[in-house]
C-alpha cells in the first residue's frame, strides 16, 4: 500500500545488477526473469486449445461451454496485456517512460488487471452454480445457453462497478520500487482509509463468498456423481435398454462398435420385433437413436462435471494466497521503507502474483486430466489425428450407421463423413438371416 506521496519521475537508476545482492533478491530476479514468459507462452497456447475444444460437437451444445470459453478468452488476452509490461519494468525499469501521462497507462493496467482476475473467479463460480442448479432442477424449462450469456454480461457489469475506483487512484511507481510497475496512491485521506482498511477485507469477502458458493455447488455435484456412479444417467432413466432397437445407431460420441456387434444387435432386435408384431421399424430406429444420444449426453455431462470440480478446487488453491498477501501487507506500515521487509515482500509478492496468473494457464491441463471426452475432442477434432483413416467397420465421422435391406443381401452403409473428402459406399455384405 502507498500514501498520497507521488513517485519521483526525475530520478534515474542504473538497471545494472547490484554488487551486494542478497539471496532473496537473486531468487526474486530469477523468478521475474523467466516465469512471466513461461506463463505467457503456455497460457496462450493452452487457452486457444480450450476454446477450440469447447467448440467441438462434444461440448458446444452445453451451457458450460459458454462459461469455459468466456474464461479462456479472458485469460488469453489478460496474460500478454498484463505480464509483458510487468516483465519489462522488473528487468529493464528505465525502459518505461515516466511522465505525467504514464499514470493513464497505469490506471488501465490496474483496472483491467483486477477486473480480469475477478471475472475469471466469478465465471468459474457462476459455472459451478449453474451446473448444480441443473442437477437440482433437471426439468426446469429454460434456455441454458441464453442464460449463460446473460450471466456473463452480468458478471462483467458487476466487476466494472467493483473495480472502478482503480481508474481514479492508480499511478506509476518510482524506480525504487522493485515489485511492480503500478500501485494505488490515494488522492485523499478518506480514500486512503478506505483502501488500506476496508478494501482488503471487501476483496477477501468477495473471494470468500465465491468460494462458499463453489464449495456448496460442488457438494451438490459430488452428491450427484455418487448417486449416479453405477451408470445411472439423468436423461436415459425412462428408456429401457431391452426395448431399444439398435438397427440405427449414432456413434458421434460413443466408442465405435465392431461390425459383428452391430449385426448381433440387429438380429436380436428383429427377433423381438417379430415376436411382438406390433412395433414398426421407424419406432425402433427412433428409440435406438434416442437411447444412444441419451447415454452420450449423460457421459458428456459427467465428464464436464469432473472437469468443473477440478477447475474449482484449482482456482481456490492458486488465488487464495494473493488475497492473504493483500490483507497482511495492509497491516505493515514500513513495508516499503524497511529494506529487509521490502526485499522479502518483493519475493512473496512475485510468488503469489504468478500463482494468480498460473491459474489462467492450468485449466487446459486440468481439463485434460479430468475429462477423457475433452482429450478425445482435442486429439481427434482439433488436431485431426486419425480423423479420416479408413479402418474396417469403424466410423470416426460421427455419421449414422443404418441397415439397408435388398432382395439378395443386407448391407451396412454410412453417410458421407463431413470432415473428409471421401464417401464410403458399401461397407460389407452379409448373408440374409
Amino acid at each position: 500500500m502507498e500514501t498520497t506521496e507521488r513517485p519521483s519521475f526525475n530520478r534515474t537508476l542504473s538497471p545494472g545488477q547490484p554488487a551486494n545482492d542478497t539471496a532473496v533478491e537473486r531468487y526474486t530476479r530469477v523468478i521475474n526473469t523467466f516465469v512471466p514468459w513461461l506463463l505467457i507462452i503456455l497460457g496462450c497456447v493452452f487457452n486457444v486449445f480450450v476454446i477450440l475444444g469447447m467448440r467441438t460437437k462434444h461440448f458446444r451444445s452445453l451451457s458450460t461451454s459458454v462459461y469455459m470459453i468466456s474464461g479462456a478468452v479472458n485469460d488469453l488476452f489478460g496474460l500478454p496485456i498484463l505480464l509483458v509490461p510487468h516483465w519489462l519494468y522488473l528487468n529493464y525499469p528505465e525502459a518505461i517512460t515516466r511522465r505525467e501521462g504514464s499514470d493513464y497507462l497505469c490506471k488501465f493496467f490496474q483496472f483491467y488487471g483486477w477486473g480480469q482476475a475477478d471475472v475469471g473467479i466469478i465465471v468459474t463460480t457462476a459455472m459451478t452454480a449453474d451446473r448444480a442448479y441443473v442437477i437440482v432442477r433437471p426439468l426446469a424449462r429454460a434456455d441454458l445457453m441464453k442464460r449463460a450469456k446473460r450471466m456473463i454480461i452480468g458478471v462483467v457489469s458487476l466487476v466494472v462497478v467493483k473495480d472502478l475506483h482503480f481508474l481514479f487512484s492508480s499511478r506509476i511507481v518510482g524506480l525504487e520500487r522493485k515489485d511492480r510497475l503500478c500501485d494505488v496512491f490515494p488522492p485523499s485521506r478518506t480514500y486512503e482509509i478506505f483502501f488500506q482498511k476496508a478494501w482488503p477485507w471487501i476483496h477477501a469477502s468477495f473471494l470468500a463468498a465465491c468460494f462458499v458458493v463453489m464449495l456448496a455447488s460442488n457438494s451438490i455435484v459430488i452428491h450427484h456423481v455418487r448417486m449416479n456412479r453405477h451408470g445411472k444417467q439423468i436423461t436415459s432413466n425412462h428408456v429401457s435398454s431391452d426395448d431399444a432397437d439398435t438397427s440405427t445407431v449414432s456413434y458421434s460420441q460413443n466408442p465405435r462398435p465392431s461390425l459383428g456387434n452391430i449385426w448381433s444387435s440387429v438380429k436380436n432386435s428383429r427377433r423381438r420385433s417379430s415376436a411382438a408384431g406390433v412395433r414398426s421399424t421407424d419406432s425402433h430406429l427412433q428409440e435406438a437413436t434416442m437411447t444412444v444420444h441419451s447415454n452420450n449426453y449423460g457421459k458428456i455431462t459427467g465428464q464436464v462435471t469432473r472437469m468443473l470440480l477440478a477447475e474449482s478446487f484449482t482456482l481456490i488453491l492458486l488465488t487464495f494466497p494473493f488475497s492473504v498477501h493483500l490483507i497482511v501487507t495492509s497491516t505493515i506500515e514500513d513495508l516499503h521503507t524497511d529494506p529487509e521487509k521490502n526485499r522479502i515482500n518483493a519475493l512473496v509478492f512475485s510468488i503469489v502474483f504468478y500463482m494468480l496468473y498460473a491459474n489462467k494457464c492450468v485449466n487446459f491441463l486440468v481439463y485434460c486430466l479430468a475429462g477423457q471426452r475433452f482429450r478425445q475432442a482435442i486429439v481427434k477434432d482439433v488436431l485431426q489425428i486419425n480423423r479420416c483413416r479408413k479402418s474396417g467397420s469403424r466410423n470416426r465421422s460421427g455419421s449414422v450407421w443404418y441397415i439397408e435391406k435388398t432382395e439378395r443381401s443386407e448391407s451396412i452403409v454410412s453417410f458421407k463423413n463431413p470432415s473428409c473428402d471421401y464417401q464410403r459406399q458399401e461397407k460389407s455384405e452379409m448373408n440374409a438371416i
